[in-house]
């Protein structure tokens, strides 16, 4: 049985994707890596206005720049 996140899960790759949505239902954000533009990051600020965004990265040097990236600019 899937569990249901009330949220957007953001994550790195499609691998992640892939693996998460056998477990999860939700809603996927895909960075890319290290290549989150400042449109993603708009976006995102936007969709956090009306549903909880879950950061999901690994923590490796890659997730650590994603996440902070994220929370300098999303308040």
């Amino acid at each position: 049985m899937k569990n249901n996140i009330d949220g957007v899960l953001v994550v790195e790759g499609a691998s992640d994707v892939a693996y998460l949505s056998r477990y999860i239902n939700a809603i996927f954000f895909i960075t890319n890596g290290y290549d989150i533009s400042d449109k993603k990051i708009e976006f995102l600020s936007r969709v956090s206005k009306v549903n909880k965004i879950v950061l999901m990265t690994d923590p490796d040097d890659a997730g650590q720049a994603i996440e902070n990236k994220i929370k300098n600019k999303i308040r």
